[in-house]
């Protein structure tokens, strides 16, 4: 099964160069840059080797940490795990989860980032030469167990968020875990100095290596940091601490693995009259997009991330800014950011739904003004209560035009240009009803390349309100601020107005063209 697996993984991989022309220069641009990365860290270790002990050793433990606790989180905050593999398509077939979970594991390890992880932990080892040969051995060892809990890891994560995605309360559970950690770290080696600038205080890095070192994350990494200092003792609790980690991880993936193959979610019907809901009220084809969306925005998983990750962003910028200073006045334009972008996938959600606007004749800009409102409902008053918690937090009351000029119009630029994106890329995302957490094969880069380049042309579009507000707050100067405000609600709602139209005209023109797209993506 392993080598089928594995067989199956190159197979596909080969296979995504012959998709779209797009989906072969992400690829390639992933293999660029992974061999970049590779090549540079390679050619540190040499440096790396001569540096003080204390600083070898909290770089490696810090550094591997951040590498277990990456290859289990990034894939739920960013574009999602490859799974190209996933294990439902095998239910059919009578495989058994305990029999596909060697040949996944492995598979994992196929692509860039594997091949990555494992050249780099291994390589590594080297920078404890100066110990002796016996300690770079151990240090090999334990980067294998580290890779090893990086596949765990991964896969448990990736299939229970996606199992736990349907209840309310976990999506926020699982945005905290991966948010919090991240924004307490920041918050403890960050200080704020007398400039009121924070300043990183690297003092304390030795110390939060040695805690780093006792977690299940960090224990594999601290193995060869207590061997260095002769703490056998410790190192063999670390040992024994790793290994039950990755006990308890195997069992929760065969656990997961097993749910997924023999009991898949099923969506629960209610029992009492079932009714068009908000449907019932659309006597418009406006009236009906703007339904059909909101109900995206509340029962769709994969709108879910956005949403789940707004009651954790003001906690990260409280501990990262210490609830003062101008960063925390970015609160808002963050905020409405995160959410109205999400509609620059709106097209590739909808999926072959798509044509039922083609077929019933709907306006483009029918379509762009149904999906921006139901994304403004939920953006504006967020958005605005993130705008005015921020001022209530610093006590910056003076900046308020600039702060909430700021926040309109970075929603209005950026709802105008995802409305406009959305009609031109259509890029692969899970479909509906599939683990939100997942992504295809060699998908990743292209739906990273898209992204940079929306959110670089809104660098572009927002910069003068942004420069104007920044000037605003930092100068405290209420002309500033009140033109901010103008700026952000007549050339923010220009370009909103700008962005329906043409994406709308984009629509009628290309809309065959964008619903075939559409569907080859998946």
């Amino acid at each position: 099964m392993v080598t089928v697996l594995v067989r199956l993984k190159l197979a596909l991989l080969a296979n995504a160069f012959r998709r779209s022309a797009w989906q072969v220069v992400g690829i390639c641009l992933a293999i660029f840059y992974g061999l970049s990365l590779a090549a540079a860290q390679l050619a540190s270790i040499p440096l790396l080797a001569r540096q003080d002990p204390e600083f070898i050793e909290s770089a490696w433990v810090i550094a591997g940490t951040m590498v277990v606790l990456g290859w289990m989180m990034v894939p739920i905050i960013s574009m999602g795990a490859d799974m190209t593999l996933d294990p439902r398509r095998f239910a059919i077939y009578g495989v058994t989860a305990r029999s596909l979970m060697p040949g996944l594991g492995i598979a994992t390890l196929v692509g860039v980032p594997g091949v990555v992880t494992v050249v780099l932990s291994l390589a590594n080892s080297q920078i404890w030469r100066q110990y002796g040969i016996g300690v770079v051995v151990w240090a090999a060892v334990c980067a294998a167990f580290a890779v090893l809990l990086c596949v765990v890891g991964s896969r448990v994560s990736t299939i229970w968020a996606g199992r736990l995605l349907g209840s309310r309360w976990a999506k926020v559970l699982i945005g905290a875990a991966v948010v919090l950690p991240v924004a307490a770290a920041i918050g403890l080696i960050a200080r704020r100095g007398t400039s009121g600038r924070l300043e990183i205080d690297a003092t304390i890095l030795p110390q939060i290596a040695d805690w780093l070192a006792w977690t299940p994350l960090g224990a594999p990494w601290g193995v060869t940091a207590s061997i260095a200092r002769g703490q056998y003792g410790a190192a063999t609790y670390q040992g024994l601490l790793t290994l039950v980690t990755l006990v308890l991880l195997v069992l929760a993936w065969w656990w997961g693995l097993r749910a997924t193959m023999e009991q898949p979610q099923q969506t629960r019907l209610s029992s009492g009259r079932l009714t068009l809901g908000v449907f019932e009220r659309a006597r418009s084809d406006l009236a009906a997009v703007v339904a059909r969306c909101t109900t995206y925005w509340l029962r769709d998983a994969r709108y879910a991330a956005g949403l789940a990750m707004v009651p954790i962003i003001p906690l990260f910028f409280y501990l990262t800014t210490g609830g003062r200073g101008a960063g925390m006045l970015a609160l808002g334009p963050c905020l409405v950011f995160l959410i109205t972008w999400s509609i620059s996938a709106d097209v590739a959600y909808d999926g072959s739904a798509f044509w039922l606007h083609l077929a019933t004749g709907v306006r483009g800009w029918v379509d762009r003004v149904g999906r921006v409102a139901a994304a403004l409902m939920f953006a504006f008053p967020l958005g605005m209560a993130g705008a005015f918690g921020s001022l209530w937090a610093t006590g910056r009351w003076d900046a308020t035009a600039a702060t909430v000029g700021l926040t309109l119009g970075v929603m209005f630029i950026s709802v105008g240009l995802a409305s406009v994106l959305s009609a031109v890329f259509v890029y692969p995302v899970p479909a509906a009803g599939e683990n939100p957490f997942s992504a295809p094969s060699g998908s990743s880069a292209v739906n990273l390349m898209t992204q940079l380049v929306g959110w670089a042309a809104l660098m572009l579009c927002s910069a003068p309100i942004v420069v104007t507000g920044y000037l605003a707050i930092n100068r405290a100067s209420g002309a500033l601020g009140w033109l901010t405000l103008v700026a952000g609600v007549v050339f923010g709602g220009l370009f909103l107005a700008l962005g329906v139209l043409l994406g709308g005209r984009l629509i009628d023109r290309g809309g065959p063209d964008l619903y075939a797209r559409t569907v080859a993506v998946r």
